[in-house]
């Protein structure tokens, strides 16, 4: 009986190592990047999109159909990620993705409330690493701030930022679809989906 008691517990060390090594394989992992297939025309409403970071250089959001960094400077989309892919699509709940950009805009982690794991995706090296959770340390000091935008004879509230010289950075829709979401800083409109 103490032989096999004993069997029992190396057999569950054993096991419990393996399971150990398993789960610490799964981070500091590179992940393959996947662009998000998306389509123009879907419907969308603009509290269905985040805007994370902007500067005179780019600008990046998200929303449940990806992440997408746009270039100021040539006005298109640099790169994007589907966020499907890795289980970080939520924008509501327990799972909804939480996204940190750092101070030069380079580096995007994207995390769920309970901050187990994260990825990070570097825009510069196009490389995507799931690992442990750990707070970003060289965080973007660029705060969101809700704002009245009036437009014609119209207002609407949304969430932007306020920019290094005084102007104001915001996402906006112009049909509530996909396709037509625009950045606007000042008086400058850049179509995000442009063709």
């Amino acid at each position: 009986m103490k032989n096999s008691s004993g069997k029992i517990i190396i057999s569950l060390i054993f096991f419990s190592l393996l399971l150990g090594l398993y789960i610490f394989n799964q981070t500091n992992k590179t992940v393959e990047i996947i662009k998000p297939s998306i389509s123009l025309d879907e419907s969308i409403y603009s509290d269905m999109i985040f805007l994370d970071y902007a500067s005179n250089d780019r600008v990046i959001f998200h929303g449940y159909f990806g992440l997408f960094i746009y270039d100021i400077k040539s006005e298109k989309i640099i790169s994007s990620l589907d966020l499907e892919s890795i289980g970080m699509h939520y924008t509501q709940g327990d799972n909804y993705c939480d996204v940190t950009v750092d101070s030069n805009g380079q580096i995007v982690q994207l995390n769920t409330l309970s901050k187990e794991i994260m990825y990070t995706f570097n825009i510069d090296e196009n490389t995507l690493i799931k690992s442990k959770y750990k707070d970003m340390e060289n965080k973007s000091a660029i705060k969101l701030e809700l704002l009245k935008i009036e437009d014609n004879s119209s207002y609407y509230i949304t969430h932007g930022i306020k920019l290094e010289d005084g102007e104001l950075g915001y996402l906006k829709l112009e049909n509530n679809t996909i396709g037509s979401l625009e950045y606007i800083r000042g008086d400058k409109v850049y179509k995000i989906f442009q063709e």
